[in-house]
């Protein structure tokens, strides 16, 4: 146990200089009146707990004083106080000094932790255990009962009690005050979702609603396509009605229809390989087009519109391939009708019409394909048109449904976020109770274990009152929230 060795004194009150080596055990100090007996208690009432202040206890004519008090360790507690100079100086064996300034009124905790003596502060009033004053009664033999019972409390530990319950019971009602105000933000946040549970089925009416609105749009890209293609065959027209002129015209000339036939005939030979070559690039750019067509129309709602189409374009194909058939023939026909060419070499007039003829038969055979072509395509306009006129509401949906489902989902995101807060306080709601059943519990068994230490003792710690098993019953009903509501040691 480390204990006071030895107290030098320097210049306080009539102590010039003066060393004290303390003994074990009891240690008294006797001398007439004046002597400096109390001034020795002082000093080391000064050096422990800083005490008295200011700077009269300086000896006259002395500049400053100085109370060293050597512990039986060896550490030193140096008080030096003079002028400007108001330190403590610390100096613990085998280290360096300390110095310690600007502590104002208190004790460094440094030197508290070496003495471990400190004033005891109940309800503002500060109790010197360690020290008495002259002339003063002994400790607690005046002081009223209450005093008495806080200041043992407090010395034994049993205040630590009444601060725990006292504690306890400002977090429980301050917890279930939180409780409350978030079960009502949760029932007012439940009021409000009511009017959104019809958001899941909107959302998925305003997904139906896009892909209406792509088809569409690529139902208009494909009108454009078409509409395109109707003013190339308007053209196509005039330049039919301009044959079927020239076609009259022909018709007056019926003494050249067998040459006609012979020319044809011939022409068609002698073209052979140029119109297969054409027949081919034409087979060629239908193919593209269908696998464009397929591509546009691939994810149409109507997926055998596109079947029709396919077959309709085989047909198409077996239509060219019986024309190359007949192309075959007309070449058997074209070198049969050269052998009689040559023999009407002679007639001059008849060679003189052959170039207008073979002009009108290629234009004549190349209208054919383009009214053949231009029955598919308006067969196809047909059933676009009835597409779109089917799909003509998604502009109205688009124009008055798409803003008020965009106002929905900006709606649904926010009841999104109360939700997650809803979430967030219902944990904390759980976890404060988690907290407050912990707390009862604790309180339930440190208050199980007072009352045993109460009936194993027989008397009251702090009063030492006889406590029965009926003082005891009215103990614990006074804990737990009995008429009174007060507790054992309290005022109320």
């Amino acid at each position: 146990m480390n204990r006071f060795h030895k107290l030098t004194i320097e210049n306080f009150q009539s102590h010039k200089f003066t060393e004290i080596e303390f003994s074990d055990g009891l240690n008294v100090f006797v001398g007439p009146s004046d002597s400096g007996k109390s001034a020795i208690l002082r000093a080391l009432r000064w050096v422990l707990m800083n005490i008295p202040r200011g700077q009269d206890f300086i000896y006259k004519g002395a500049k400053q004083c100085r109370v060293i008090l050597t512990m039986l360790n060896g550490t030193q507690i140096t008080r030096v106080r003079g002028g400007s100079i108001n330190r403590y100086i610390l100096t613990l064996p085998d280290e360096e000094e300390q110095i310690f300034e600007g502590f104002g009124n208190t004790v460094p905790d440094e030197i508290k932790q070496v003495h471990q003596i400190e004033a005891l502060k109940i309800d503002q009033e500060l109790y010197e255990l360690h020290f008495s004053k002259q002339l003063e009664s002994p400790f607690l033999l005046f002081d009223s009962p209450q005093s008495k019972a806080k200041v043992i409390g407090r010395i034994s530990g049993a205040h630590l009690i009444d601060q725990a319950r006292k504690k306890t019971g400002q977090d429980r009602l301050a917890i279930q005050q939180e409780t409350k105000h978030l079960f009502n933000q949760m029932n007012e946040l439940e009021q409000k979702l009511e009017p959104y549970q019809i958001l899941p089925s909107l959302e998925k009416q305003l997904e139906k609603a896009e892909q209406k609105y792509n088809q569409v749009h690529h139902f208009s890209q494909v009108k454009e396509s078409y509409q395109a293609l109707f003013h190339r065959l308007q053209k196509v027209e005039q330049e039919k009605h301009e044959n079927s002129r020239i076609m009259k015209q022909l018709k007056q000339i019926p003494q050249l229809q067998s040459d006609l036939k012979k020319v044809e005939n011939q022409y068609m030979i002698y073209r052979q390989l140029k119109r297969l070559n054409l027949q081919y690039r034409r087979v060629l750019l239908d193919k593209d087009r269908c696998d464009q067509t397929i591509t546009r129309t691939k994810n149409l709602p109507v997926i055998e519109q596109g079947i029709d189409e396919i077959i309709e374009k085989k047909n198409r194909l077996l239509q060219l391939k019986q024309l190359h058939q007949r192309n075959q023939l007309l070449l058997k026909q074209k070198a049969h009708i050269t052998q009689k060419w040559i023999q009407l070499k002679e007639i001059p007039k008849a060679l003189e019409v052959v170039p207008p003829i073979e002009n009108t038969i290629f234009r004549l055979k190349k209208l054919m394909l383009l009214h053949t072509k231009y029955e598919n395509w308006m067969t196809e306009r047909q059933e676009h048109l009835s597409m779109v006129n089917r799909y003509q509401h998604v502009k109205r949906v688009t124009n008055v449904t798409l803003p008020t489902l965009e106002e929905k989902q900006n709606q649904l995101r926010r009841l999104n976020e109360l939700s997650a807060r809803w979430a967030d306080m219902k944990w904390r709601l759980q976890k404060g109770k988690k907290y407050c059943k912990e707390r009862k519990t604790d309180i339930e068994r440190l208050t199980a274990e007072w009352a045993d230490i109460l009936t194993k003792r027989g008397t009251c710690p702090t009063c030492g009152t006889m406590i029965d098993d009926q003082v005891m019953t009215h103990i614990m009903e006074e804990i737990n929230g009995g008429s009174t509501h007060g507790t054992v040691g309290r005022k109320d």
